[in-house]
């Protein structure tokens, strides 16, 4: 009797270890969504309950052979229609794994989307990458990884680099009313937004299932199957980034006023973010922030547009910010304004720090605004490891419009130090050399040898030549 009686304890203990511990998890109550078969849409449950009727076991092995199929497909043979049949399979077979709509997502949105020639192909590649994750958030609504892929494919795609932004991309994303509706979650769109403002709300929505994670289980990150940690510190910080990123393409679309309430909303979010974290880096954005805000104010305010102005503001304010490594975009903005009163491309680099970095080959071609205006450009000779014997850098200067003066630096003490000018004639292509005996980096400045007047052509082509033995 005393070994029925301990049996049935345990069956009474396991009872309700089941009712009220694993009935009860968030895991169990996902797949009882999938078990009250009336309330469930049968074009999501049915494909999956007839693949795993058939496949039964052997699923998990028919999953594997997909993938590997999947990498041929693409890597190898280049037969993306395959490839996009084979990841839409596998989602019937594992529909709840959050994996698999991300690397759906990200073999469509980026690894095939990437290397294809033709616009819109490439465009309905990205689509679909999209695609892939809304239903993967359609089947796993709670999860915080899949929200912040479709952010992360939103703001990282255009971002090329701090400041340069992929302009196709980002109009592609406010001209497509499909993918408008689909992020914003209405039958049609309300209005036009651009891909960092559809971001910003899907970086919310992770954060807030990083805080019921934290109050639920107590853990501070979110952590996908591939053991990358989302934080609230990320999702937050990036949410800054995008409102700062919203108020430059503003900007640069002629809205300073509508940049200046981005720069600000940007500048709050910098200072929640540091004083939630205590992240410094965050302190810092939020007074960058602050201060373009203040010179898009300006531009605003003027009764015409005045670059030379609002260059000179940028200037004071903003571009010190620019010697961190953190706030390089600023030196873009800068160098749009810059352009617009006659800089090249290369703009800003009006001085070493800001310096244009050229290599061994390529042909630079460039113009001076007037004014001020210089160009600087950076050559970096690497060690080679051993001594050193003299070296020249053989730099061209041709199809130069105006007379220039050349002048070499190299670094003493962590400051370019001049070491000789040269002037450059109008016309023909002409060499300046350099001798060098050490690594690091050296610099070269040009400049017009008169004032030039608004509007005059002042373009010349600059190449490093090459780089070896003095007298060779």
């Amino acid at each position: 009797m005393r070994n029925y009686a301990i049996a049935g304890a345990l069956l009474v203990v396991m009872v309700l270890v089941q009712h009220f511990g694993l009935e009860r998890t968030a895991e169990k109550k996902l797949e009882d969504r999938y078990t009250r078969i009336p309330d469930v849409k049968a074009s999501t449950v049915l494909p999956t309950y007839i693949a795993s009727l058939f496949l039964g076991s052997m699923r998990a092995i028919v999953v594997d052979a997909l993938w590997i199929e999947l990498r041929r497909m693409r890597e190898e043979e280049h037969r993306y229609f395959e490839t996009r049949e084979i990841m839409e399979f596998i989602a019937v077979l594992q529909p709840r794994n959050p994996e698999v709509w991300v690397q759906q997502s990200q073999d469509a949105a980026w690894n095939i989307a990437n290397v294809e020639k033709d616009k819109r192909k490439k465009w309905d590649w990205i689509k679909t990458g999209f695609k892939a994750l809304d239903s993967g958030i359609k089947h796993l609504p709670d999860n915080a990884y899949l929200k912040f892929e479709v952010a992360r494919t939103l703001y990282q795609k255009p971002t090329i680099s701090d400041g340069y932004y992929d302009w196709w991309y980002l109009e592609q994303v406010e001209a497509d009313d499909e993918l408008q509706a689909m992020l914003q979650g209405t039958p049609a769109p309300k209005e036009r937004l651009s891909a960092f403002q559809l971001a910003i709300p899907y970086l919310e929505r992770a954060a807030q299932h990083v805080r019921d994670l934290k109050e639920r289980n107590g853990f501070k990150y979110w952590t996908t199957q591939t053991g990358y940690n989302l934080s609230l510190s990320t999702l937050e910080g990036y949410q800054r980034i995008c409102l700062s990123h919203h108020a430059q393409i503003l900007w640069r679309r002629g809205k300073p006023k509508e940049a200046a309430e981005w720069f600000r909303k940007a500048a709050a979010r910098g200072r929640e973010v540091y004083l939630a974290h205590r992240m410094p880096i965050y302190a810092d954005y939020a007074k960058v922030d602050e201060a373009c805000a203040a010179v898009a104010e300006l531009d605003a305010s003027l009764p015409q547009r005045d670059p030379a102005r609002v260059l000179n503001e940028l200037a004071t304010k903003v571009l010190p910010w620019a010697r961190n490594v953190d706030f390089d975009y600023v030196r873009t903005l800068a160098g749009e304004c810059r352009r617009s009163i006659g800089g090249d491309r290369h703009e800003w680099n009006d001085n070493s720090s800001y310096s244009t970095q050229i290599w061994l080959g390529p042909a630079f071609e460039a113009n001076l605004a007037g004014g001020d205006d210089k160009d600087w450009y950076l050559m970096a000779i690497p060690d080679p490891g051993v001594p050193m014997e003299l070296q020249a850098i053989v730099v061209v200067l041709s199809k130069q419009q105006v007379p220039l003066v050349v002048t070499w630096y190299q670094i003493e003490k962590g400051q370019p130090v001049e070491q000789g000018t040269e002037e450059i004639p109008v016309g023909a292509a002409k060499s300046t050399a350099f001798a060098v005996d050490q690594p690091g980096h050296y610099f070269i400045s040009v400049t017009p040898k008169a004032p030039l007047a608004p509007g005059t052509p002042s373009g010349y082509t600059i190449t490093w030549k090459s780089f070896g033995d003095v007298g060779k």
